[in-house]
């Protein structure tokens, strides 16, 4: 990331994360409306009718870290609560795993994706990819997976999750190790960044005997051939336009 735009985009994030922690321990906020200063935001923090103030959070482009200011909150007694509820912001669901894999087949380009606890498949996913996704064949039905994936992730409340891929791409442009040239890529790291749910990355090769990576191969295959299955009413509505 190389903008004032891209660096509120990750602050954005950061800051929604912490909230939803927070909320879980039945503290309130928000982010502060035009806030954004070149390389950090403020949060206003409140429970109930009192209002303990704000703070800002910090992001280091070098370290590619964010950190808290608690000193200016007016209720110096919940620092120690705060500072425990950033430290253990992306702890739920640190034991959920997704493969993705995209297919080019007869024209047509697939997704699969799979997504598993404690090794065990927790749902499943394919399909044919949508118009614009489908320029880069298999390279797009798997940036369109990790976007599924994000999206399950968010409705059912996973803050975290390793995504496991075999092309180098799908973390590179995430990242922004690698430049978002064409629309596709601009518009998946765009998803990506906005995604309030924190990605492990992790390469695996292809066809090399991974039963779970082979399985979402098999899936991205399977939506290329249009044998798209229709997702239950309990699924995410998909952003992807």
């Amino acid at each position: 990331m190389n903008s004032g735009e891209g660096f509120q985009k990750l602050l954005h994030r950061e800051a929604k994360v912490f909230l939803c922690t927070l909320k879980r321990a039945g503290v309130e906020g928000e982010v502060v409306k035009n806030s954004f200063r070149d390389y950090s935001v403020k949060v206003r923090l409140f429970q109930g009718n009192k209002i303990w103030g704000e703070f800002p959070i910090y992001y280091s482009p070098r370290r590619s870290s964010f950190t808290p200011y608690f000193g200016e909150l007016l209720e110096k007694g919940a620092i120690p609560t705060l500072e425990k509820a950033w430290r253990d912001r992306y702890s739920t669901g640190s034991e959920w795993v997704a493969y993705v894999d995209g297919s080019y087949c007869a024209g047509k380009v697939g997704f699969g994706a799979l997504i598993l606890w404690k090794n065990t498949v927790r749902k499943k996913m394919y399909g044919l990819v949508p118009s614009g996704w489908s320029a880069s064949r298999q390279v797009g039905g798997e940036l369109y997976a990790v976007c599924r994936v994000l999206d399950w992730c968010e409705h059912y409340g996973v803050k975290k999750i390793t995504i496991c891929y075999d092309y180098k791409g799908i973390e590179e442009w995430a990242t922004g190790r690698w430049r978002t040239n064409i629309p596709l890529t601009r518009r998946y790291a765009l998803f990506v960044q906005r995604s309030t749910v924190k990605v492990c990355w992790k390469k695996v090769r292809g066809h090399s005997g991974d039963k779970w990576n082979e399985l979402a191969d098999c899936l991205a295959r399977r939506g290329a051939l249009g044998k798209e299955r229709k997702e239950t009413l309990t699924d995410p509505q998909t952003r992807y336009s």
